[in-house]
């Protein structure tokens, strides 16, 4: 019987992680940790991975001391063994809750400060903004667009009580970080919105989505292996470091991962991209999505077509980079020195000749 119910238990995990599309936005907390510029793939996948697992609300899988799980359930025994928590350490629960797979526990926690007005002028558009997050998780968790309406015009009034300069953010938070986090916020509202324009068949389908108006990686009829063209790059904005962002926001969301492969494969970072495509394909089950298949089968052929030791575009490792430094640049290089002799030598008669012609022509005009 406890066999049976294991095996039930992994096949509900699947289906979860095939249909989750929708899930959290930003997440503001005091273990969370922004992003500053585009991460290396091995460090994103780190990331990801650790997040992913958090989720797993399941007290029958150990928590690993060290882990990000680990400072995540410290933290919630903490706060919930506090006698007399203020807004900012409910708020901190509720974030602790919701990266713990207990997003109903979270969205009361947050809506009661929400709508209580407890928090602060300065952390009001924060608690929005987990606000909306849990109601995007829900929407995910439970394929229900009314959450995900909700979510909308909750991210809405968040972005309406964005701080307007630096000295009304939260503390910690430097110029990079408030104009990077309102980016990332402002895409994460197209997105929803653009999902919640297709209803509900945007939990079951799987598409490259727009973010920020510019041209998508990996649209259109026809596709290649990176870089992306010329014509694509004089009209798109390298947006990795922000699909990042919405990736570790998101760490479930397969239509992020997708864009994110894409972005990777547009800079020339193919095995990378391969690496992606190949997770969504056979670790996520997603082989009923033709485009992704053939973006798939594209990108592992031309992986398998470099060759061993060759440095594929975009990807050089740390050895060859530091190779790649240490050249002179382009026109500096040093001389060939026996060629420069060979010509010194050379002009050097030419100039004695020329000496001698001209004391011949001196003479006969004496």
């Amino acid at each position: 019987m406890i066999s049976l119910m294991k095996r039930f238990s992994i096949i509900l995990a699947l289906a979860w992680l095939f249909f989750a599309t929708a899930c959290q936005a930003g997440i503001y907390g005091s273990l969370e940790k922004p992003l500053a510029g585009a991460l290396p793939f091995a460090g994103l996948r780190l990331s990801l991975g650790e997040l992913r697992g958090t989720e797993a609300n399941d007290k029958t899988i150990p928590v690993e001391p060290g882990s990000l799980r680990a400072e995540y359930v410290a933290l919630r025994e903490k706060l919930e063994k506090a006698a007399d928590p203020g807004p900012v350490d409910r708020m901190e629960l509720a974030v602790a809750r919701m990266r713990l797979g207990q997003p109903d526990a979270a969205m009361a926690d947050l809506e009661r400060l929400v709508d209580r007005e407890e928090l602060s002028p300065g952390d009001r558009f924060l608690g929005l903004l987990n606000l909306a997050a849990c109601y995007a998780a829900q929407a995910g968790r439970q394929g229900d667009a009314a959450f995900l309406l909700r979510a909308v015009t909750t991210q809405r009034r968040a972005l309406d009580a964005w701080p307007s300069s630096i000295s009304r953010a939260p503390k910690g938070w430097d110029f990079a970080t408030w104009r990077a986090s309102l980016a990332a916020e402002e895409s994460q509202y197209r997105l929803w919105r653009s999902r919640l324009r297709e209803g509900p068949a945007s939990f079951s389908t799987l598409k490259l989505e727009d973010l920020r108006g510019g041209p998508i990686p990996g649209a259109g009829k026809e596709y290649a292996a990176g870089p992306a063209s010329p014509v694509f790059w004089r009209e798109a904005s390298d947006d990795l470091a922000l699909v990042q962002q919405l990736v570790l926001w998101n760490p479930t969301d397969n239509r992020l991962y997708w864009l994110y492969g894409e972005w990777l494969n547009a800079r020339g970072e193919v095995t990378s991209a391969k690496a992606v495509l190949e997770e969504l394909v056979d670790a996520r089950r997603l082989r009923n999505f033709p485009d992704l298949v053939n973006h798939w089968q594209i990108l592992r052929s031309a992986s398998e077509a470099i060759q061993p030791g060759q440095v594929p575009t975009g990807e050089s490792s740390g050895a060859a980079k530091m190779e790649d430094n240490s050249k002179v640049p382009s026109g500096l290089e040093l001389p060939n020195w026996r060629t420069f002799m060979v010509g010194l030598g050379f002009g050097a008669m030419l100039a004695l000749l020329a000496q001698m012609q001209w004391r011949a022509l001196s003479k006969r005009r004496a």
